[in-house]
């Protein structure tokens, strides 16, 4: 079986009502050095504290991912929705801007960022395994960063394909769509229509969204997180987790 790339520490949780005030906020621009961990932007990013761990896409996924941006080819916008908390939420492209912040930060599951977001010990031999998995594949086929970083920073380094990838690499931006609703309930309700699309919710993940201040979501999502806001290898996603009577009488009570 393939392993899958644990992306899920790189995007930390928050819920979509947490606020500051009212104030008016910017469309966000991405651009590379502002996914790496010591910036701002990547500071403030967040998915929302419901979202499905961001750990389906495989190697050959990441550096196919990472190949087509530096390469100027087509990538689905990113959705992104600015809280008055001035909170960037990503609302749709979670996997894809999460590879980018991956190859930035030489961290694919087993890299300091996830490290600290699980603890050393912690971390599963499976998610180890991929992280080394992907991170050769990039030096094989991409080069690093900061590899990368560094022949753009020297005339004549590099093959004439790392130099086209490297110059400009940079400058080059994120394509990014505003969800432009104040409104966190609507933004919510957005979140729930755009992910019905792609990798659909199953019935599991609609009733832990639907109902996830209740004490059995919160309950489902520990199990589900371990404790650390992720799925990990160890835990399936339970089929029977809805008591659906009980969810069925209480529907009508969730907006």
């Amino acid at each position: 079986m393939a392993h899958k790339v644990n992306l899920d520490a790189l995007i930390a949780r928050s819920d979509f009502e947490i606020a500051s005030g009212d104030e008016e906020s910017m469309a966000p621009v991405f651009c590379l050095p502002e996914l790496e961990s010591r910036k701002n932007t990547f500071r403030i990013l967040r998915k929302p504290e419901f979202q499905r761990a961001t750990s389906d896409w495989n190697p050959q996924q990441v550096v196919a991912l990472v190949k087509n941006f530096l390469d100027r080819d087509l990538i689905p916008a990113i959705i992104v929705w600015n809280s008055s908390s001035r909170l960037q939420f990503i609302m749709d492209g979670a996997h894809r801007l999460s590879a980018l912040m991956a190859w930035v930060n030489d961290d694919y599951g087993n890299g300091v960022i996830s490290q600290q977001f699980y603890g050393i010990e912690k971390i599963l031999r499976a998610q180890k395994e991929a992280h080394d998995e992907t991170r050769k594949l990039i030096s094989d086929t991409i080069g690093s960063y900061k590899q990368l970083l560094q022949i753009s920073a020297e005339d004549g380094a590099g093959t004439p394909q790392e130099r086209k990838r490297a110059t400009g690499m940079n400058s080059l931006p994120v394509e990014v769509q505003h969800y432009s609703r104040k409104d966190p309930r609507l933004a919510e309700r957005a979140f729930y229509r755009i992910n019905q699309g792609g990798t659909p919710l199953n019935a599991e993940e609609r009733e832990v969204i639907r109902t996830r201040r209740w004490p059995q979501s919160i309950a489902a999502r520990a199990i589900w997180r371990t404790g650390k806001g992720s799925y990990t290898y160890a835990f399936e996603r339970p089929s029977n987790f809805r008591n659906r009577e009980f969810g069925r009488k209480n529907a009508g009570n969730i907006d």
